[in-house]
């Protein structure tokens, strides 16, 4: 997949906003603000 290119999963949840939510939990989990649990790319690609 290119770089910019939007790809849409089956929930209607487009990728690149999943990705910057993942950005966005992990700085502020950087920060001490939230503990994440093993986020895996899986959930991302629809692939388990």
């Amino acid at each position: 997949m290119k770089l910019g290119t939007m790809k849409w999963l089956g929930n209607n949840i487009e990728l690149n906003d999943m990705q910057g939510v993942h950005t966005f939990l992990l700085s502020l989990e950087e920060e001490g603000g939230v503990d994440i649990i093993a986020v895996g790319h899986e959930s991302y690609t629809g692939h388990r």
